[in-house]
């Protein structure tokens, strides 16, 4: 008889112990959120303490005028802070820490566009440390008697002269109306940027190392022309150059260029025109 209230008695303290577990579990989960919610509130105010300090400091920099620029100084030059200012289009007096340095180097090349890329450094408390490139010519256009210089981008660089360059190539056989179009910034003229890649494609192959390249001819829709040492014309394939610039300079070591009229790399092999 005492059998029944045991099975009941086990029974019983089976739903306990589940009920016990559910509420400990049901505890410890709200433990746990707790703990979580205080954590993330905890990382909330220390990143709000973190950027009102930072905030807090910018504001003391910016009102310190310890740190008002007093000297730029622009690499290879002897201009005058106030001189520089103006070159960069920085407006003194100004705290240097609202410079932004990017935004100055692009100004620069915007006022300037004959300088390729401009590089700006703090030097606490006070100064500006500028260090400029500018476009290097590689060749020479000639337009109404003028000589324009061009860069490997072709760049129309500022300014002209009445006298040829004779240590650049001159590129001929361009439309005026195109280049004057484009002084003073990249000229997008196929034929320019044409013979931009073999000249790009004579030093590679180590020919202007040894010979003088004195003008590229480009105005042929089917070949180019080139002059070495002011005396050997060059034929090329318009198609086909740069396999055969590669050519040209492995053969050049075995040519007397003073008996040579002309080479012709127009075809299957190389032709040589004699004096």
């Amino acid at each position: 008889m005492q059998a029944v209230p045991s099975k009941v008695s086990r029974k019983g303290d089976v739903r306990e112990n589940m009920m016990l577990d559910f509420f400990k579990n049901s505890r410890k989960e709200k433990s746990n959120k707790t703990r979580n919610i205080k954590v993330i509130f905890l990382i909330i105010i220390v990143l709000l303490i973190i950027i009102g300090g930072i905030k807090g400091i910018k504001r003391v920099l910016f009102n310190l005028s310890a740190f008002n620029i007093e000297r730029i100084i622009l690499e290879g030059s002897s201009l005058t802070t106030e001189e520089i200012a103006r070159f960069c289009g920085i407006d003194l007096p100004v705290n240097i820490f609202e410079i932004n340095l990017n935004e100055v180097a692009i100004d620069i090349k915007r006022l300037h566009p004959e300088i390729e890329d401009v590089f700006i450094k703090r030097r606490l408390p006070n100064t500006l440390l500028i260090s400029i490139e500018r476009r290097k010519p590689v060749a020479q256009i000639k337009i109404q008697n003028r000589f324009y210089q061009v860069d490997k981008d072709g760049f129309i660089l500022p300014g002209y002269s009445t006298d040829s360059n004779l240590e650049l190539p001159e590129i001929v056989g361009l439309r005026k109306s195109i280049i004057l179009r484009s002084l003073l910034k990249e000229c997008n003229s196929e034929r320019l940027h044409c013979a931009l890649r073999i000249l790009k494609s004579l030093k590679e192959n180590g020919i202007v190392k040894s010979h003088k390249v004195g003008s590229i001819d480009v105005s042929n829709s089917r070949s180019i022309i080139f002059i070495l040492d002011d005396k050997v014309e060059v034929r090329l394939k318009r198609d086909d150059w740069e396999r055969k610039i590669k050519v040209l300079g492995e053969s050049l070591p075995s040519i007397n260029l003073d008996e040579v009229k002309y080479i012709d790399l127009r075809f299957g092999d190389v032709v040589i025109g004699t004096r």
